[in-house]
């Protein structure tokens, strides 16, 4: 069974947010250092990501680095709900999640 980490999830997503100003690439090699986590535990939150169209993956064919090979950007739906995380709290993220899990186990 996959886990969810909403707090984690929210992170990401405010790390994303404030690097779209400053256009730098960021990897998913970048997250595992960044947030500490295990590989599949980043994998997870970006999957997670990626299907609610909160982040886009690109596969980058030419690193030098072997442990990432995906460069990770926000969509404006990402943004909406990073800028909604700021104001907020957590909490968008947090239904957001609780949303996906019912769905999943009905």
């Amino acid at each position: 069974m996959k886990q969810f980490f909403p707090h984690l999830i929210a992170r990401i997503l405010l790390f994303l947010r404030q690097h779209r100003y400053v256009k730098e690439v960021v990897l998913t090699e970048d997250l595992i250092t960044k947030f500490n986590k295990s590989k599949s535990r980043i994998s997870q939150a970006l999957s997670f990501l990626t299907s609610k169209g909160y982040i886009e993956r690109n596969y980058v064919p030419n690193l030098n680095n072997h442990g990432s090979r995906h460069k990770i950007t926000l969509t404006s739906r990402g943004l909406e709900i990073s800028e909604a995380i700021l104001s907020e709290g957590l909490d968008p993220v947090e239904k957001k999640v609780m949303e996906a899990l019912k769905i999943r186990s009905i």
